[in-house]
């Protein structure tokens, strides 16, 4: 025999439906502004910055030339004051020149390293969105299905189950602003602590209407839901708000070195 509905309020599981609906509509953009940061990152450096230093090598080996020629010019002419002159020209220019290389070497460094470090990371956050745009959206169907079965329940019972209870709304967070800050004076990055902050904020929220739910709904079916879609999504989120921490780690570290 069937397990009975153990429902005081189908009211609060189509509240927690908006809910969900409402947690997809925030938490999907901000998986997918992380790993468009990761790309746009990868773009700067390979890019960017490397046909910038690329540049800079260029034009201070002219440089170097320029103070070779015109110290040998100065002490041809044997005028000291001015060998002097041109020899800390030389030198800024060499200081110049070991600059450049340095830079370079870092930036060839990171372009093969960004990609083997962000990738099993990136990938993480990928699959915690396929998770939210397959088997949440399932659960949605899910959950509007179970609703429309017990309001036809109750309209055939002519009003034998309880009537629906109030149901509080969850304490909302405040989540933090989109950081964004220059770099090179050309490219505007956004800090993942700010993606970080939302996913936790909206996932806590989510947690909140859940618990709520679930004091106006115990049953097997309730049990089931919680099992399948509430436990995962949560330890996914957990795992990601962790991988977003070591992204933006990894992202400042490489915008410092490379700029």
């Amino acid at each position: 025999m069937a397990e009975r509905a153990q429902v005081t309020s189908v009211d609060a599981i189509e509240t927690f439906r908006s809910a969900l609906i409402l947690y997809l509509a925030k938490a999907k953009p901000t998986l997918e502004e992380a790993s468009s940061e990761v790309a746009r990152t990868r773009q700067w450096l390979e890019h960017t910055q490397l046909t910038h230093w690329e540049g800079q090598m260029k034009t201070r080996k002219r440089a170097l030339e320029r103070a070779q020629a015109e110290l040998f010019s100065a002490r041809m002419s044997k005028i000291q004051d001015a060998t002097s002159v041109q020899e800390l020209a030389l030198h800024r220019a060499q200081r110049s020149i070991r600059e450049a290389e340095d830079k370079l070497r870092i930036i060839r460094r990171w372009i093969k390293e960004l990609e083997n470090r962000t990738t099993p990371m990136v990938k993480l956050i990928e699959q915690l969105h396929g998770f939210m745009g397959t088997d949440l959206a399932k659960a949605v169907i899910h959950l509007g299905e179970i609703v429309k079965t017990l309001q036809a329940y109750a309209s055939v019972s002519g009003g034998g189950s309880p009537a629906p209870l109030p149901v509080p709304s969850a304490p909302v967070e405040t989540p933090a602003p989109k950081t964004k800050r220059k770099v090179d004076g050309r490219t505007n990055f956004m800090s993942l602590a700010g993606s970080r902050s939302r996913l936790a904020a909206v996932s806590k929220e989510l947690g909140l209407h859940w618990q709520q739910t679930k004091s106006y709904w115990r049953d097997e079916k309730a049990q089931e839901f919680e099992n399948r879609y509430m436990e995962e999504l949560l330890a996914r989120v957990d795992k990601t708000v962790g991988v977003l921490e070591k992204l933006d780690e990894i992202l400042n570290r490489v915008r410092k070195d490379c700029e």
